[in-house]
């Protein structure tokens, strides 16, 4: 996978999450965020009219967990790096 097509995937997941976030909020459900197997469930579904193979669906299912691990591990940090600013200041 290219930076590009990184790049591209992560924003349209992030682009949908925060759509979602909005609707649950707007309809004060109980809910406070998705799960990871829900994005990916949404992800495969936007693009099932390109998946031909079950070999192809699951380098596709991979690819996308891996693109939620990496921007998962990416706000963990950020997260934590904030807090130890924070505990310097």
């Amino acid at each position: 996978m290219s930076y590009e097509e990184y790049k591209q995937l992560s924003t349209l997941i992030i682009t949908h999450m925060k759509r979602e976030a909005e609707r649950l909020e707007e309809e004060k459900a109980d809910e406070v965020g998705l799960k990871k197997s829900q994005v990916v469930e949404w992800y495969l579904n936007e693009i099932e009219q390109t998946i031909d193979t079950e070999a192809e669906l699951i380098e596709k299912k991979q690819l996308v967990e891996k693109v939620l691990d990496r921007l998962i591990n990416h706000v963990s940090t950020d997260l934590s790096n904030q807090e130890k600013a924070i505990k310097i200041l």
